[in-house]
């Protein structure tokens, strides 16, 4: 049975390696060139990130627990995607564009956020703090919650799809996408608690079993075809039963064999820190990715046709050398981290120089990247 520190790195590692994925499937070099490896990728590298947090910590009755994971969650989501609106065009009719701002904070879908300033990818943390308030909202119901979660658990996963796709993305903080994940989620944790509390025999057992199942599913899935991407409200329900569940074990099964296979072997302190730096990573990436394709446009506009390959392999190293370095320089500078990525609401306040009020028990950590 590992220990809390041994599980503590192993999912520290599996979150390494999920934001690596993300940096590489967010490079349209390396995923135009490679449309099958994209496919593949996005039916599970960010949902991983949702089957993750419903196997940490979770303490709803806590005092100021969702006002905690409210401010950890959207108070980072708030300031980057502002960054990129403001730098993005479209000055000319402010009114508009400041409007088309306060509509994709308020929703936090991903076609609001592209249409305010193209960053769609923030589309995460929102539904991130729906997933979070729809298990709060069923925790609070006392002796309710053995038998509510089961029931919103199930009727979410089947039926959340059934939602017009004109009106999903009106929906605010990615709730259809939550409802949906909601049952894979507590498979997930069920799952990875019943195979990390075991023996090295039991997490090599899982492991092989979730190895298979993941081909399985992998090759049903290329079949069909059929594809997943969280973002776009694109997943199944009850009408394509048999895609619904493939699709919900591929990603389960995927992220449980990453987990398992960095619990039977060597978990190297980079791919940890860079688990622990993931949120700082996602958040930061893009910005740097786009600046780095754009500094190549002016200096060779036909390197990117020519060489898109090896382009976009020098492309994923360097934006992760400079997100890493950004999330190293974040973590280092306390006041710079607590304005950015604060723990709670009292960290956040004393990041800004405002007096804090800080409840100790506000300090647990949280499911985000």
């Amino acid at each position: 049975m590992l220990s809390q520190t041994e599980r503590r790195d192993t999912l520290d590692c599996a979150k390494g390696i999920l934001i690596f994925l993300i940096v590489v499937g967010h490079n349209h070099q390396l995923v135009d060139a490679f449309p099958s490896g994209r496919w593949f990728l996005y039916n599970w590298h960010v949902y991983s990130f949702f089957l993750i947090s419903a196997f940490l910590p979770f303490r709803p009755h806590e005092p100021g627990f969702f006002l905690t994971r409210a401010v950890r969650y959207y108070v980072p989501f708030i300031l980057f995607f502002t960054l990129v609106w403001a730098s993005t065009g479209g000055w000319d009719q402010p009114l508009e564009k400041v409007l088309a701002w306060l509509s994709a904070v308020v929703i936090g879908s991903a076609d609001f956020l592209g249409d305010a300033s193209g960053a769609r990818l923030y589309w995460f943390l929102p539904a991130l703090l729906g997933l979070t308030a729809i298990r709060w909202t069923i925790a609070k119901t006392g002796g309710w919650e053995r038998y509510l979660l089961p029931v919103v658990a199930v009727s979410g996963f089947l039926f959340s799809g059934l939602l017009p796709d004109r009106i999903e993305p009106f929906i605010p903080l990615g709730l259809p996408i939550a409802l949906y994940a909601l049952g894979p989620c507590l498979v997930f944790g069920a799952f990875m608690t019943y195979a990390l509390a075991g023996s090295r025999f039991r997490l090599l057992t899982c492991g092989v079993l979730s190895a298979i199942v993941l081909a399985i599913c992998t090759l049903i899935a290329s079949l069909s075809p059929s594809t997943l991407v969280l973002a776009a409200f694109k997943y199944y329900d009850i009408r394509e039963l048999h895609s619904l569940v493939v699709h919900a074990l591929l990603a389960i099964a995927a992220c449980s064999a990453v987990v398992l296979l960095l619990a039977l072997s060597v978990r190297p302190a980079l791919l940890a820190w860079l688990g622990r730096s993931s949120l700082l990573i996602y958040l930061s990436h893009q910005i740097f990715y786009s600046v780095l394709v754009r500094l190549l446009r002016r200096a060779s506009p036909d390197m990117l046709r020519e060489h898109q390959v090896a382009v976009g392999l020098v492309l994923v190293f360097a934006t992760l050398v400079l997100s890493g370095a950004f999330a190293y320089c974040v973590t280092n500078i306390p006041r710079l981290r607590r304005i950015l990525t604060p723990r709670d609401l009292g960290d956040w306040l004393e990041g800004l120089g405002v007096r804090r009020v800080r409840n100790p028990s506000q300090s647990s950590v949280g499911g985000a990247p």
